[in-house]
């Protein structure tokens, strides 16, 4: 009978402890270090991988509510107040792309308390973005350069795992549209045969990222 009691008193403490973990908010602040899996189409053509990437994010939830839903359940708003990535591709030695973007993200979370410290994050977010396209061709006193700029609309969507203070995740953003940009620089290829013309320029990625929260 007395093993019973302690036995019972251990799983009443355990719960006690399991639930209160349980109703700890989620830290609100976030830095994402990614590899991105960034792609290229110009102009209507098939959109290519580019060779590799890297991204850098820094952001904060605001949560809706100082207590969980059903014990696990936070919604929030995510902001991203500083999201960057840069991505290349080279050809050849004499032909090498460049893409780099420079935006923020902002959209719903919803974030589940699975154990002590463990939580599992999924969101959607709408990223509006500054986006440069530049491509080297030739080397040295020969080099030749197109550049493009302009603004991009972006839909992202991900989701990440987090114990204690390490995040792990994944996100895809798409396009809203096909933006077209205007030349900054003309003197490379596509520049000598477009001219003054727009460019319609098409840049999906994807991104798996290891990040912090506090």
């Amino acid at each position: 009978m007395k093993k019973i009691t302690i036995l019972m008193a251990a799983i009443g403490l355990t719960t006690v402890n399991f639930a209160s973990a349980q109703d700890e908010q989620p830290a609100s602040n976030y830095i994402n270090i990614a590899y991105n899996f960034q792609q290229l189409g110009v102009n209507e053509n098939s959109v290519k991988p580019l060779d590799w990437g890297a991204g850098l994010e820094f952001g904060k939830t605001f949560f809706a509510h100082k207590e969980p839903i059903a014990q696990m359940l936070w919604l929030g708003i995510d902001w991203s107040y500083v999201d960057l990535q840069y991505a290349t591709k080279k050809e050849d030695t004499s032909i090498v792309t460049h893409v780099a973007q420079a935006g923020m993200q902002v959209g719903p979370s919803l974030t589940v308390t699975l154990f002590d410290a463990l939580y599992l994050k999924a969101n959607v977010r709408y990223a509006p973005t500054y986006s440069a396209y530049a491509c080297r061709y030739g080397t040295g006193a020969d080099q030749m350069w197109d550049v493009y700029s302009g603004y991009t609309g972006y839909i992202t969507a991900g989701f990440s795992a987090s114990f204690k203070l390490i995040t792990a995740g994944f996100e895809y953003r798409a396009n809203t549209n096909v933006p077209e940009f205007s030349p900054n620089a003309k003197k490379g290829l596509m520049g000598s045969l477009l001219g003054d013309k727009k460019v319609k320029f098409e840049m999906p990625s994807a991104r798996v990222y290891l990040g912090f929260r506090f």
